[in-house]
């Protein structure tokens, strides 16, 4: 499943309850929130893979371009922040894995991710390129089963 994510932020989304100070999310982390919230009736996972080709190099590089000094705020940019927060407006938990092999990352995440099948029931693999289509942010999820 793919969903294009407007990042411009100007109205609060849906989820937006569920998820305390959900505007000091970075750009990534905002989006896996809004594309998750738009795909329906999909099965909670007991694995998360997240699959960033970029690590978590944008989130940083925006971070330190704007100045923002406060661990409060880089906090948010950390794939693993991102996914806790991902759990709490799922109001699920689940273990969670990140790659980050550049252009072969998702390749990478899901052949791990069916190996997991092994062990786990249902597997989420979510990514994200780092490159935006017309100011949107193209997300990724296949679940394995």
């Amino acid at each position: 499943m793919t969903y294009l994510v407007d990042i411009s932020r100007e109205k609060e989304p849906e989820w937006s309850s569920k998820v305390e100070r959900w505007y000091q999310l970075d750009e990534v982390c905002y989006s896996f929130c809004e594309a998750i919230h738009q795909f329906k009736d999909i099965q909670k996972p007991d694995l998360i893979i997240l699959a960033l080709d970029g690590a978590s190099n944008l989130s940083d590089f925006e971070f330190v371009n704007s100045g923002a000094t406060s661990p409060s705020k880089f906090v948010y940019t950390l794939p693993n922040i991102c996914i806790s927060v991902l759990l709490q407006m799922l109001n699920h938990s689940a273990k969670v894995y990140c790659f980050h092999k550049g252009k072969k990352t998702l390749d990478f995440a899901l052949q791990e991710g069916t190996e997991m099948l092994k062990i786990h029931q249902c597997v989420w693999v979510l990514s994200s390129s780092p490159v935006l289509e017309k100011d949107r942010r193209r997300v990724s999820l296949e679940v394995l089963v």
